[in-house]
């Protein structure tokens, strides 16, 4: 015989099933029979007995459908969850992590009210606020808010100021090294094979410098170890003799760029060439910074790599690629943390 499946009756449905199966036991004293007449699984007609045999028919009546949720959130108590989280880190709320997980918002919930919830219900209370995972921008503690508002509000327009009364042109200078340990971008596979990339085993990388402004133009530099003062000035002798007008080149605070011998040749070319800084520890306000992130996705992610030379190659080719392309660099200045120098 087979049994019906009684989850998909309506709720009235599976009631009045269960209040006729019992009578039918009550009267005739026989589970088995009752089951088979009923169609009903024997072990279920046993469980329905069991039950109105220690609290009568009453427990028969049927509970909610589905997982039981808990307690929920009020409004209230949701506006201010949000709050924490829009205005707050974790680590600001003394909780022991730096990001906002599931398991993390469900910690907040229950240290604010006491509230259990799984972190499937976490997620959806999540979707209902309007919150989606991203990833996050990453800044050093070091960094100060009030220098780089200076910058911003101050500093940087009366560069720009004196760019156009001296008829300078403005470029972003910055440096980058390339390493063959560096794995990033995505690739497609099937659904739990992930995808293997053979590279390898040996450690190599290069450093590049380039500098970029709001029309397009780019140049760059490739050298085999790090940036000191010495490469620094090379690289700016190249930038001078490769355009007419004056230029002011903003860069971060790397000690190469402030050295003795970089201010004594800034001073001697003066009339070409100034150098400014932008706060400490905001690589995010450099348009340059950019390029070098598409540079590694690029380079990193779609290019085998077996030694030095195959590694120089591809950075070539990527940055006379972006060299030939003006709109392209261009772009680099859209991003709303570097819209101010576009």
């Amino acid at each position: 015989m087979k049994s019906k499946d009684g989850r998909k009756l309506s709720k009235d449905a599976q009631k009045e099933l269960r209040l006729r199966v019992i009578d039918h036991w009550q009267e005739h004293q026989n589970m088995s029979q009752s089951a088979t007449i009923f169609k009903v699984p024997y072990v279920t007609v046993r469980k329905w007995v069991a039950k109105i045999k220690l609290n009568g028919k009453e427990s028969l009546t049927l509970d909610g459908r589905g997982r039981p949720l808990g307690k929920e959130l009020l409004p209230r108590q949701e506006e201010r969850i949000i709050r924490r989280m829009t205005d707050k880190t974790p680590e600001q709320m003394k909780l022991r992590y730096g990001l906002w997980t599931r398991e993390v918002v469900g910690e907040l919930i229950w240290r604010e009210y006491g509230i259990r919830r799984s972190v499937w219900q976490i997620g959806r209370y999540l979707k209902e606020w309007g919150f989606t995972p991203q990833k996050p921008i990453y800044k050093a503690y070091e960094q100060n808010h009030d220098q780089v508002n200076e910058w911003l509000k101050k500093k940087y327009p009366i560069i720009r100021r004196k760019a156009k009364n001296e008829r300078a042109m403005i470029f972003w200078g910055d440096e980058t090294g390339v390493r063959s340990k560096d794995n990033r971008g995505r690739s497609f596979a099937p659904v739990g094979q992930t995808p293997v990339v053979k590279k390898t085993g040996r450690q190599f990388g290069v450093t590049m410098i380039s500098a970029v402004n709001n029309r397009g133009r780019l140049y760059f530099m490739i050298c085999s170890k790090g940036i000191n003062s010495k490469t620094f000035i090379r690289f700016l002798n190249r930038l001078i003799r490769s355009r007419k007008e004056k230029i002011f080149l903003i860069i971060d605070n790397l000690s190469a760029h402030k050295t003795n011998q970089v201010k004594k040749w800034v001073k001697e070319n003066i009339k070409k060439i100034k150098l400014f800084y932008l706060p400490p520890y905001s690589p995010e306000l450099n348009p340059d910074e950019y390029l070098n992130q598409d540079l590694k996705v690029s380079i990193t992610g779609k290019i085998s790599m077996r030694d030095t030379q195959d590694l120089r190659k591809g950075v070539m080719k990527f940055m006379y690629k972006r060299k030939r392309n003006p709109k392209q660099v261009r772009k680099y200045f859209n991003h709303p943390k570097v819209k101010y120098a576009a």
